[in-house]
């Protein structure tokens, strides 16, 4: 027998409310388009903050909505900093300094993942709901989270190469051998997806918070390798048909560069056609691919994560309507040569809005703002345009 307080938690639900509209966002993407355009990129971190505030400010909870107060000029410092690494990166590789790019790396797969972690932080604290900031968790996690976002996929994709060298070394593949190995090891790939994933997205929901309340979540690697496994079968037929498409344009492409045929043997017109045929397939392979991938881990990730105090959350996004929706958007903004974008946008969030649900008594949660603020030290600025959005789900 379930107590009242359970019962109040499985009669009431909301969901989220989108109130914006195509052409209201219009007006300020187009606004954000020419004003970055004639600054050569520098007004692209308060376009970002523009948007985002839109968003934000129509997204509504039972009344109450999101707030957003980023800066873009924080945005924009992050991102001059990066360019700057990204330049002494280039000389490096230029000037062939072995040492100096080997520690160049090292240092940024060390330290990226607190720096992301920061930039998480910043998006977190500058979002409140009905002047409830959101935070994020840094302190005492920052290994925890390097093996989280780096470590484990790290860890397993330089397993599956290394047994991936190992069989080519040891072992003499026919083609059929070729073709069942390769699907082997896309089939390891999947299960790393999988793994990876769930690792990842328990550290960062697990560390994140609304006002004085924590998330919670328990996400099974094994769900997540199920998730992959399939969206892995649901693309695998495009995927083997681009390539039966394909690897007939290339094998004709190395003949002629062998000089074993001549370029008057080969139809341009026919390898053109064949390329965007076996192109179109993989971008079918992409589309469905996600649309599935997509809407299964949010369904399953809502379910099982809860707000500290009988907030529970759920999704109804289908595959269908995934699919259906990414289609009709890019059919949107191809035909009208990008200018359908802003609506294209706005029914991405309307639709994901619709389908999100929180399930509880928020008139009787008890929630109270964090007393925590915004880091002020140099990594904590430099890090703001790392993560320009955030998702806690």
């Amino acid at each position: 027998m379930m107590k009242s307080d359970e019962v109040g938690f499985l009669n009431k639900s909301v969901n989220l409310k989108f109130h914006g509209s195509g052409f209201g966002y219009f007006k300020i993407h187009i606004v954000n388009l020419v004003l970055t355009i004639l600054t050569l990129g520098i007004y692209s971190g308060w376009a970002i903050v523009r948007s985002k505030r839109y968003f934000y400010s129509n997204t509504e909870i039972s009344g109450a909505r999101f707030s957003y107060q980023g800066s873009g000029g924080s945005i924009l410092i992050s991102w001059l900093f990066f360019i700057f690494l990204y330049v002494g990166f280039v000389l490096t590789v230029k000037n062939q300094n072995n040492t100096l790019l080997i520690v160049m790396v090292a240092v940024f797969i060390l330290f990226f993942p607190y720096l992301l972690m920061q930039g998480v932080r910043y998006q977190a604290m500058v979002t409140s709901l009905n002047g409830i900031r959101f935070n994020y968790v840094v302190k005492g996690n920052v290994l925890k989270g390097w093996w989280a976002i780096y470590g484990c996929g790290l860890v397993l994709i330089s397993l599956l190469v290394g047994a991936c060298i190992l069989v080519s070394q040891i072992a003499s593949l026919s083609t059929v051998g070729f073709v069942f190995f390769t699907i082997l090891a896309l089939v390891a790939f999947a299960i790393i997806q999988g793994v990876s994933y769930a690792v990842f997205i328990n550290f960062h929901i697990n560390n994140m918070q609304f006002g004085n309340r924590k998330f919670i979540t328990s996400i099974r690697k094994m769900k997540c390798v199920k998730i992959c496994m399939v969206t892995f079968l649901i693309a695998m037929p495009f995927l083997f048909a681009a390539y039966k498409v394909i690897s007939p344009v290339f094998m004709q492409l190395i003949m002629l560069n062998m000089h074993i045929t001549s370029s008057s043997q080969i139809d341009s017109a026919d390898l053109t056609r064949a390329i965007l045929i076996g192109y179109g397939f993989y971008i079918v392979a992409i589309i469905t691919a996600f649309s599935y991938a997509h809407s299964a881990m949010c369904r399953y990730c809502y379910q099982v994560t809860k707000l500290d105090g009988g907030i529970g959350f759920r999704s109804t996004l289908t595959f269908i309507g995934c699919l259906w929706l990414v289609v009709s958007n890019l059919v949107l903004i191809v035909c009208t040569l990008g200018l359908g974008y802003p609506w294209a946008q706005v029914r991405a969030v309307r639709y994901t809005a619709e389908n999100t649900w929180i399930e509880g008594d928020l008139e009787a949660f008890d929630v109270r703002d964090h007393n925590e603020f915004i880091d002020k030290e140099l990594i904590s600025r430099l890090s703001r345009g790392v993560v320009t959005s955030i998702r806690v789900l």
